[in-house]
């Protein structure tokens, strides 16, 4: 029973604490949403993607075996593009700009 306890207070009440201020704020004041987004997009979740960056931890053989199955992925989607222009009888530029949109799709 206190495992549960500890998740509660761990991990859901910060989420509706944020949510129950978040709902206040918009209750009371009526902030500008599409400021606060773009306050967010361009400072605050760049700053989040590098703090995690910095604090993982991987290994040499663990990012080898991802970046090789990301090159797999990308080569098979080649492929398929490749066979399905083919089978659409598209021109080479347009076989080019299929192949790189489904190739790249992912990044």
């Amino acid at each position: 029973m206190d495992i549960i306890i500890d998740i509660f207070l761990n991990s859901l009440v910060p989420v509706f604490l944020v949510a129950g201020v978040g709902w206040l704020l918009a209750h009371f004041y009526r902030p500008d949403v599409r400021g606060l987004s773009r306050v967010s997009l361009a400072a605050l979740i760049p700053c989040l993607i590098f703090s995690t960056l910095i604090s993982t931890r991987i290994d040499l053989l663990e990012s080898g075996r991802m970046g090789i199955f990301c090159g797999v992925v990308v080569i098979v989607s080649g492929l398929f593009a490749r066979l399905a222009a083919r089978l659409m009888h598209l021109d080479r530029s347009a076989t080019i700009g299929l192949m790189l949109v489904i190739m790249l799709h992912l990044y």
